[in-house]
C-alpha cells in the first residue's frame, strides 16, 4: 500500500486501539487510536500514496520542517501541529515548501518517532480508564 514507508500501515496498525477507515472524499486513509485521529495517509487520483501526516509538537514540527524539504506543513490540517511527508518533493504545494532546507527525506527511524509522538498524543486526551486499558494491551 505505501510505497516510501511501507512498513507505515502494520506499525501503525500495531499499536493498541488503533483502528483505520478510507475517507473517499479526501482519498485518504485514517488512523485513530479509540475514535482520535492521529495520522492519515493521503492518496493520488491514480490510487498511490503520495503523503502521510502525523500530529507532533509545534517545536518537534518545526525542526523536522527545518531538516528535511519532504517535511511540510500539515495538508489540510492545522500547519502548527500537524506534518506532512510528501513522497516527492515535487508535490509539495509551493506556499508549504521550506526551501532553505535539505532536499531530503526523513528516514524510518524519524517517522517512526514521528507516529509514535503522534499517537501518544492522542492517547494522552483520551480518559483515564481508556489509557489504562491500552496500557494492558
Amino acid at each position: 500500500m505505501i510505497v516510501m514507508y511501507p512498513w507505515f500501515d502494520e506499525y501503525c496498525m500495531a499499536k493498541p486501539g488503533v483502528t483505520r477507515d478510507f475517507k473517499a472524499e479526501w482519498n485518504w486513509y485514517r488512523y485513530f487510536v479509540e475514535g482520535k485521529f492521529f495520522a492519515a495517509a493521503g492518496r493520488n487520483a491514480e490510487g498511490e500514496i503520495i503523503f502521510v501526516s502525523l500530529r507532533c509538537e509545534p517545536e518537534f514540527n518545526d525542526f523536522l520542517r527545518q531538516n528535511y524539504q519532504a517535511v511540510a506543513p500539515g495538508y489540510y490540517s492545522n500547519k502548527a501541529l500537524w506534518n506532512t511527508v510528501w513522497f516527492r518533493l515535487e508535490d509539495i504545494p509551493q506556499r508549504d515548501r521550506c526551501h532553505e532546507a535539505p532536499p531530503e527525506f526523513p528516514p524510518d527511524e524519524i517517522v517512526r518517532e514521528m507516529i509514535d509522538r503522534s499517537y501518544q498524543i492522542m492517547v494522552e486526551k483520551l480518559p483515564k480508564r481508556v489509557r489504562e486499558s491500552l496500557k494492558k494491551h
